[in-house]
């Protein structure tokens, strides 16, 4: 079942767009919903014990991951029942043409995965979104989907963009790290989290090189895309306090 997105409404919304979504270039509230962007949102079993998500992006325009980088502002999603939240896949980056700011998200089509409630609930499940769509202005929206009896091509592929989790070696110096990753890296994605407490990074072919305003800090999630166009996460676990 497809459902097309719902736009936002109201002065507030159209306020807030104004301020922070920039993710493309100049931000515009709309007034034309028939100039909106599309959105389309299927929910279907993806055959391995997961619900997948799935957005239909107009040609030319993109959302946000939970991290949306300078600007814009993070795609959410709840599934029923249970409330529970989605398996984000690795992002696309993007660069605005006066190249001062980087975001992060997608475009064309992808999936957010949940952990399939059906054998605790008998309740039909279904998901609720809400995202920021760009391009040369920027779009709130909102949509909803319940789990479809049909099958959708292509998951297997939309599921291979999620990051396998791995437990790197990790060597800790002050507040730098060094993490050796399973391949040579092509690029950091950091959530949230880390970009807080990031002051730099480096990558030099399997080691990835961060510098931390506060390594004390509780572990910290990271996302890494490798030069195979796969995904690793994991997290930074601080290191264990000197003995006296």
């Amino acid at each position: 079942m497809f459902v097309k997105s719902q736009r936002a409404r109201g002065m507030s919304w159209c306020l807030l767009m104004l301020l922070v979504a920039v993710g493309s270039g100049p931000a515009a509230a709309s007034e034309d919903p028939q100039n909106d962007p599309i959105v389309e949102l299927a929910l279907v079993d993806s055959g391995r014990g997961e619900l997948a998500l799935v957005f239909t992006i107009e040609p030319g325009w993109h959302i946000y991951w939970q991290n949306p980088g300078d600007s814009g502002l993070p795609t959410s999603a709840t599934l029923e029942p249970g409330g529970l939240a989605p398996l984000f896949p690795g992002p696309e980056r993007y660069t605005s043409k006066d190249g001062e700011r980087v975001t992060y998200g997608y475009s064309g089509r992808v999936a957010l995965f949940f952990r399939d409630p059906r054998g605790a609930a008998k309740q039909t499940p279904s998901a609720k979104a809400a995202w920021l769509a760009c391009r040369e202005r920027c779009v709130f929206q909102e949509g909803q989907a319940q789990l479809s009896e049909h099958s959708l091509d292509g998951i297997s592929e939309l599921r291979s963009r999620v990051p396998l989790e791995i437990q790197p070696e990790m060597d800790w110096a002050g507040a730098a790290v060094t993490v050796t990753l399973p391949s040579p890296a092509a690029i950091l994605f950091p959530p949230s989290a880390l970009e807080e407490q990031l002051e730099g990074h480096d990558l030099n072919g399997r080691n990835l090189h961060l510098r931390l305003k506060d390594a004390s800090q509780s572990k910290l999630p990271v996302v890494v895309g490798l030069d195979d166009g796969t995904f690793v996460s994991f997290q930074l676990v601080p290191p264990s306090p000197a003995k006296d």
